[in-house]
């Protein structure tokens, strides 16, 4: 069987991350009595699903003509050490 805690805490720590991002850009006084709510489907990740659903979410609020200050992009970087990365193997 798969440890469903793992992924549950990823996957609210990924939401949370998403909401802050968000948060930060939309006019919530524009909307004082409402709830805006964003579901990702996530069909595949190779180590940027957050930031390409982030990316995505806040087009698609601006695509609904949500009040937004502006829209939000987001990036995924990795650090490799280089004394163990030979980009020619051979």
């Amino acid at each position: 069987m798969f440890d469903n805690s793992l992924q549950d805490k990823e996957e609210r720590d990924y939401s949370k991350l998403m909401e802050q991002a968000l948060e930060a850009a939309v006019r919530l006084e524009a909307f004082p009595k409402s709830e805006v709510d964003v579901f990702v489907i996530v069909l595949q990740d190779a180590g940027a699903a957050l930031a390409a659903a982030i990316t995505a979410a806040s087009l698609a609020l601006a695509d609904a003509a949500v009040e937004m200050y502006d829209l939000v992009t987001a990036c995924s970087a990795v650090s490799v050490d280089a004394s163990r990365f030979n980009p020619y193997p051979g």
